[in-house]
């Protein structure tokens, strides 16, 4: 399970379908059989890389958590997790970071004072204590403006000579479709809700992290 995919249902769709067929579809271009992830030494090189502590430093990767790809599922399962955090679930936090923290008190981002002490009491004064100044806090609400709307380019959309394999371009159109019908999905839900929900809209997603 992806962390994160228990977070609502355009998660779920995103990373339970359109990534997951993706990640499928593409691996079976290029390993025939599970013995092809085995042999793959390249592949065992970069899952080690990401293993060591003193390089990539992630811990339970693979089926078992040793760090190894056993089958062909393995190795989709563990590309769709890198898509899906890379994308939708880091894209989740930073496309309403504005909206979450644009109330400062809610999420000042930082303590500048000292916090509760047991046995005394916490007053609003003392609450206030804690905020930032009204310069950084400018300085945050900026940031966190500029941040959300950064998108420099989509999900599923790349440039024509991206892949060189044609085979390529079938898995790429399924996939394109695949979030066609999730953005659909969603803008049907945002006409039911009080306030419509888009950081999750694939047509507002990058590829990857982007800040």
């Amino acid at each position: 399970t992806m962390p994160g995919r228990n977070h609502g249902t355009e998660e779920r769709d995103l990373g339970n379908g359109c990534l997951d067929r993706f990640a499928r579809e593409y691996v079976a271009l290029y390993y025939t059989h599970d013995t092809d992830v085995t042999a793959d030494t390249e592949l065992a090189a970069w899952l080690d890389e990401l293993s060591n502590p003193r390089v990539g430093a992630l811990d339970g990767i693979g089926p078992d958590g040793d760090g190894r790809l056993h089958t062909r599922a393995d190795l989709a399962t563990f590309v769709a997790e890198v898509l899906f955090l890379t994308s939708p679930y880091h894209a989740a936090v930073q496309h309403a970071l504005y909206d979450n923290c644009a109330m400062m008190p809610s999420a000042s981002m930082a303590s500048w004072g000292p916090g509760p002490v047991p046995g005394h009491p916490f007053d609003t004064d003392h609450l206030l204590e804690q905020l930032a100044p009204v310069d950084v806090t400018k300085v945050l609400l900026d940031f966190c403006y500029v941040d959300q709307q950064q998108i420099v380019n989509q999900l599923g959309v790349y440039p024509d000579d991206h892949f060189a394999d044609p085979r390529v371009a079938a898995v790429l159109e399924a996939s394109q479709s695949d979030l066609t019908h999730s953005e659909n999905r969603i803008a049907r839900r945002n006409r039911t809700r009080p306030e419509a929900y888009r950081p999750l809209l694939p047509s507002r997603l990058p590829r990857s992290i982007q800040i």
